[in-house]
Parts: structure tokens; C-alpha cells; sequence
């Protein structure tokens, strides 16, 4: 029998103690290289920023798009369209991923420096970057100071609790009309046509 001291090769796997060791070894090679796939990801948006483009803005030529929140840098939209061929993506999924890697780099620094520490999974700072992206720079950053630390283990709820703290202390305008459309939506419905015990 292979005991877990062996190098990890699947083919040399023949007890339940090496296939587990072989499967939390892969699974690290994974995370490592879903980082640095969200790394590459930003490091190509800033080659291709609104600020290397060629030709005047206006007419048939290429313009910028923004991905990132307020306060990112927007990107080539051709430079778009080849990351998600190269990523085997649809144009939109790509866009998507570089709006996740670009957020990440410019408006949540910290989550961003967990991230190539290690501790941060790429999974993970997609998921708080999706959340920020709507967010106005000052709520961006103040989730970033109250996140980074636990991000490796923040649940959506407490997410969403953050979340809805940064929109409060840096957007109440908006956090109002939010609330005010969700109070016109509000309704009762009386079904009498449905027989029902409750």
C-alpha cells in the first residue's frame, strides 16, 4: 500500500489516505493557479487601459470600456473580446472576469494583497468584487478595510451586512431611493379562489 509520504501521483494512489492527500494537492494547485490566472487577468487590463488606445474616440474605432467600478481604469474594448478567446469565455463571461480582476486590483487593495499573499481564494474576491462593483469609490474602500482581514472566511451574510453598512455611511441617497421603490412595490394578495388551511 502507498502511504501519504509517497509523491502525489494518482497512479500510485491505492489507499483512501493517498487518494484524499492526492485531492487536497490538486486542489491547491488549482487555487494557486486561479490566482494567477485573476492576476494575469489584471495585469493585461492595465497593458490594454482607455489610455493606450489609438485614434480619436469618436467614429468606427476602438473605444474603452469600463469593467472595474468608478475609479477603474477602462479597457481596450478588442483587448476584451481576445481575453475571453484566450480564456476559451463568450465576450460577456470575459468582461465579466476582467470586471472581477480589475476591481479587485484598484479598489479592494487589501483583498487584492490577500490575494497574492496566498490566503485569498481567486473564487472568493470574485465573489466580494461582484458585490462592490456598484459601490461609489468611498464604499468600495471602506469594505475593503473591514473585509480583507476575514475575507478568506466571510459568509455572504456577513458580506451583505458590510455591504449594506458601506452603502449607509457613503451612498444614503441611494440607500433611500432604494428604499423608497422597494416601499412602492409592497402588496397584499388575497387568493380566494385557492382553498387552503392557512
Amino acid at each position: 500500500m502507498t502511504s501519504t509520504l509517497d509523491p502525489f501521483t494518482f497512479e500510485g494512489c491505492d489507499d483512501p489516505g493517498a487518494v484524499l492527500a492526492y485531492a487536497r494537492e490538486q486542489k491547491k494547485v488549482e487555487d494557486d493557479a486561479a490566482r494567477e490566472v485573476l492576476k494575469a487577468a489584471a495585469r493585461y487590463a492595465a497593458m490594454h487601459s482607455g489610455d493606450y488606445l489609438v485614434g480619436p474616440a469618436d467614429g468606427w474605432h476602438e473605444k474603452a470600456l469600463p469593467v472595474g467600478g468608478e475609479g477603474c481604469p477602462e479597457v481596450a474594448e478588442f483587448a476584451v473580446t481576445e481575453f475571453a478567446a484566450a480564456l476559451g469565455k463568450s465576450t460577456p463571461a470575459g468582461r465579466h472576469f476582467l470586471a472581477r480582476a480589475v476591481e479587485g486590483r484598484y479598489r479592494l487593495t487589501a483583498c487584492w494583497g490577500r490575494l497574492e499573499a496566498g490566503v485569498l481564494p481567486a473564487w472568493k474576491l470574485g465573489m466580494i468584487a461582484d458585490l462592490t462593483l456598484a459601490l461609489p469609490p468611498a464604499a468600495a474602500s471602506y469594505v475593503d478595510q473591514h473585509v480583507a482581514h476575514v475575507a478568506h472566511r466571510v459568509g455572504p451574510a456577513q458580506l451583505g451586512r458590510i455591504i449594506t453598512e458601506a452603502k449607509a455611511l457613503h451612498d444614503p441617497e441611494r440607500v433611500e431611493a432604494e428604499r423608497a421603490a422597494a416601499a412602492e412595490s409592497r402588496h397584499v394578495e388575497i387568493g380566494l379562489a385557492q382553498a387552503a388551511v392557512d
